[in-house]
């Protein structure tokens, strides 16, 4: 009784701690790569002085950029650990249009994931900021996603990482979107990509990454002190 008791346990702790069967989980280093790519998501991207640059522009057959701010931090959630987690929050006009926390990790195989995760508790108050303390009480209790939002990144040069980022909050008729994304060490260049809603545009938004990178909590030290775009 007692091993089928421990068998049972650990089986639960394996479901809440991995977001994917070939998840790496434990105290291992990371590689190189991986490393790399935690760095490079690591800031605040907005296209917001291209936008400025476009106000004296006065001609309507250009297309002048939307506002588009992408914050991306790295975060330690107790209940979530040993998870790499971060925070991020995306604003469109100034206006927050959606708050996540995404787990990064490595499998075996060196490929590369994300699994972004609506906050359902405490309520996700897109009028509120949500603040540190309560980011280190969330729980996987807390948390829900599916299985299609997960996105896998590609390494394309030493700093630069692509990805298909699913848009699972713009679910329709079964279809969801995908933002096409490129990561280097100070830009974000990504594409909306939806055949089924025509608002949706072709035209690449670069964000650049504003003032310096947020500092890595004490379990990620390793990718702050072996890692630099320099």
């Amino acid at each position: 009784m007692t091993s089928l008791w421990c068998l049972t346990i650990l089986l639960l702790m394996s479901c809440r701690t991995g977001t994917a069967d070939d998840q790496v989980t434990g105290t291992q280093k990371y590689s190189e790569a991986f490393s790399n790519l935690l760095y490079v998501l690591n800031g605040k991207f907005s296209d917001l002085r291209l936008v400025e640059a476009y106000k004296n522009i006065d001609d309507p057959d250009v297309d002048v950029p939307i506002a588009e701010v992408l914050m991306a931090m790295p975060v330690e959630i107790p209940a979530l650990a040993p998870a790499v987690t971060y925070f991020m929050e995306e604003y469109f006009e100034r206006t927050l249009l959606r708050r996540l926390i995404s787990v990064l990790w490595e499998n075996s195989n060196g490929e590369m994931f994300m699994q972004p995760y609506n906050i359902t508790s405490p309520s996700n108050n897109m009028s509120r900021s949500f603040t540190q303390d309560q980011i280190k009480l969330l729980t996987w209790n807390d948390l829900k996603t599916r299985q299609e939002c997960k996105a896998k990144f590609e390494r394309k040069g030493l700093h630069t990482f692509t990805s298909f980022l699913p848009d699972c909050d713009d679910k329709e008729n079964g279809v969801v979107p995908k933002y096409v994304m490129t990561w280097s060490c100070n830009s974000l260049l990504f594409i909306a990509n939806n055949p089924n809603q025509d608002e949706y545009s072709a035209a690449p938004i670069v964000n650049i990454r504003e003032s310096s990178r947020f500092p890595f909590p004490p379990y990620l030290k390793e990718v702050e002190d072996k890692v630099s775009c320099e």
